[in-house]
């Protein structure tokens, strides 16, 4: 594309330096001629065009986002939140007293899904919803949502082949709320997939100390990206000894480089600061065909030494190739994730119903987002009813605070 169009999107006027946001339905994301539609009914489709991957690297910086913790909740197996403090957290076993190989296929059966929460009822995206709810207050956010969501939009633009995704968005009273579709949640993965989900919850039972009670641990976190402030709900593994939060991952040492933009945006997004990671191997024990074993456990990173420049790297680069990032790749990722929040806010109805926001691909290439409307409502009545009365609790507040102002100036 040469400079002159970059202010365009496939022949349309588009918002933004190059690329950008057009009306269009499915599909239409090359070459179709359907009239931009800002804001009216929730039925109009939009399409944003993704464009130049160095736009984002300007748009983006990765240091704005600084994730505060202003809360923390265990969920029973029940999916009850309980003991909102870091007590009921797993911790970390430290590399050093585990017993290696660990033999991952131990226990597997195909065909069963597997996962901590993988008996969840609990209604996925309203985790962060009950937590307000139990604290009795809103913040002042622009968004809602929980850590996996906002990882799915980043990394799209870090990785060169996509399969398409769909979430669910809803923009309500201000503020943005974005889900997965129930149905993809529950959806049945392809046998490697389920394959490895085990492996990595058996890894985990050798390195993490849970308690009896605990299924899954969060941090609630506020934090800014781009101009938007966030609240998301994160799933944390475990915590050290120290109190900081870990993320345990296995992965094949040589494919560390092409997975760690995804390890690393999933992490920083919930405030990770440690990254444990266990070296799988093809078979040390030569008893079988297979992968599903760890073999080494490396020196635990720190999120914040992962980082550097592409000349940092190569030096830093050994045998192992450890997991490290180029800062461009953390500004593309958060930059992008940046422009798709105000273009939702742009372009989404103020209204509770589901709008669809797809990954347009072609030939395994992202090629933009479809947001398609529905009258489907989102948020669930219990929560509008907690927000009714916020209201309310605030407009009483604010006629006792006139009162008192107006009998002081009568003194």
């Amino acid at each position: 594309m040469s400079n002159g169009n970059r202010g365009r999107v496939d022949g349309h006027h588009s918002r933004g330096r190059r690329g950008g946001y057009r009306g269009g339905g499915r599909g239409h994301g090359r070459g179709g001629n359907h009239a931009s539609s800002r804001g009216g009914s929730a039925t109009n489709s939009r399409y944003y065009k993704i464009h130049y991957h160095e736009d984002y690297i300007e748009k983006g910086d990765f240091t704005t986002y600084n994730p505060v913790e202003i809360g923390s909740f265990s969920m029973s197996e029940e999916m009850g939140l309980f003991d909102f403090d870091k007590a009921s957290f797993p911790t970390i076993i430290g590399p050093a007293d585990v017993m290696l190989p660990i033999d991952m296929d131990v226990g597997y059966k195909p065909g069963v899904k597997y996962g901590r929460n993988a008996e969840d009822t609990f209604v996925h995206g309203e985790k962060a919803l009950s937590w307000l709810k139990h604290f009795g207050t809103v913040p002042d956010i622009d968004v809602i949502t929980r850590k996996g969501i906002l990882k799915q939009i980043a990394h799209t633009i870090a990785q060169s082949y996509n399969d398409p995704w769909t979430l669910e968005v809803c923009k309500f009273r201000g503020k943005l709320y974005m889900k997965r579709p129930e149905a993809e949640e529950d959806e049945a993965k392809d046998e490697d997939h389920i394959r490895n989900s085990y492996w990595g919850v058996k890894f985990e039972e050798h390195v993490i100390n849970r308690p009896e009670d605990e299924s899954q641990s969060y941090k609630m976190l506020k934090g800014k990206v781009g101009n938007k402030k966030i609240l998301i709900s994160g799933e944390i593994d475990a915590i050290s000894s120290d109190g900081r939060a870990v993320e345990v991952k296995t992965c094949f040492p040589d494919k560390i480089g092409r997975n760690i933009s995804r390890v690393w945006i999933q992490a920083y997004l919930s405030g990770v600061e440690i990254l444990y990671f266990g070296w799988k191997d093809r078979d040390p024990l030569n008893t079988k065909k297979g992968n599903g074993f760890v073999s080494k456990i490396p020196e635990l990173f720190e999120i914040k030494t992962v980082l550097g420049s592409k000349e940092e790297i190569a030096t830093r680069s050994n045998k192992l190739r450890p997991p490290f990032l180029e800062r461009n790749t953390a500004n593309k990722m958060m930059g992008f994730l940046s422009e798709i929040l105000n273009w939702l806010f742009d372009a989404l109805p103020e209204e509770n119903t589901v709008s669809k926001m797809t990954l347009d691909c072609y030939d395994n290439r992202a090629k933009g987002l479809i947001l398609e409307g529905s009258s489907v409502k989102f948020l669930p009545d219990w929560y509008i009813q907690f927000l009714d009365k916020l209201q309310l609790d605030d407009a009483s507040k604010r006629a006792v605070d006139i009162e008192k102002q107006f009998e002081s100036l009568l003194l």
